[in-house]
């Protein structure tokens, strides 16, 4: 078993995630992401700082995963992104801004 702490939005911690478990396991065979942060309040209230925490966690660091599980997969590998959990709770957030717009 490995275990591995970084912040996969930062190029080089995604970089070292790999590298790390290729030196272990001596391969990668698949990449599996299901990461993601979910801003809990209404999107009237959302700053830009947490703008730019969710576009880094939901957008910069799987395309990074995703490029580096390219580049140090075995040739038949398979590349996971599972996104659902984030699309549901954004569709709620946009039901209650609806909801907000008509109301007031």
């Amino acid at each position: 078993m490995l275990t591995y702490q970084g912040d996969l939005s930062a190029v080089d911690h995604a970089k070292k995630l790999f590298d790390t478990a290729k030196s272990h396991f001596g391969r990668v065979d698949i990449g599996i992401n299901t990461a993601g942060l979910v801003i809990k309040k209404p999107i009237l209230d959302v700053t830009e700082n947490d703008y730019d925490r969710s576009f880094a966690a939901n957008a910069k660091a799987a395309f990074f995963f995703i490029q580096q599980t390219g580049r140090k997969m075995e040739n038949e590998g398979s590349i996971i992104t599972h996104r659902d959990v984030a699309a549901r709770r954004l569709y709620a957030v946009l039901q209650h801004l609806s909801g907000q717009q008509v109301a007031g």
